[in-house]
């Protein structure tokens, strides 16, 4: 009979990536805003979410380890110039990707479109391009 027991172990560190994302519905209206005579231009035109946040991506890092976020967008309509951005809760323009540190708080970012398309008074919500989330450690 053995009065001990000795255990040999060696902890192997587990990184777990796990991110929580949440998306607006990413509808948008296109607005021609108004004609202003001094300026002979249009003011107050562009792309507008069609409710409040539609346009806004909200993530958080519920995992163990430090990742890397890239936001990018891919539009549809090459011909008409047709662009969009995404920016923080500051308003600064996202360029590249953003470290989001282990077990953080929730951030949140809106996505913006810019430019026409020939579809931009269509009465039904059509795809415009596709937004790419990228997770990297």
């Amino acid at each position: 009979m053995t009065d001990s027991l000795t255990i040999n172990y060696t902890l192997v560190p587990t990184n777990v990536v796990s991110v929580d994302v949440s998306w607006g519905s990413m509808e948008f209206i296109y607005d021609d805003g108004e004609w202003d005579t001094g300026s002979h231009k249009w003011v107050n035109n562009g792309w507008k979410p069609s409710v409040d946040d539609c346009n806004l991506i909200s993530v958080t890092n519920a995992g163990n380890t430090d990742v890397k976020m890239q936001l990018n967008y891919t539009t549809n309509d090459t011909n008409n110039n047709l662009s969009g951005s995404f920016t923080d809760e500051s308003g600064n323009e996202m360029k590249s990707a953003i470290q989001l540190v282990a077990d953080g708080e929730e951030q949140k970012y809106w996505f913006n479109l810019y430019g026409m398309t020939a579809q931009r008074w269509s009465d039904k919500f059509l795809t415009l391009g596709k937004i790419t989330l990228t997770i990297t450690e």
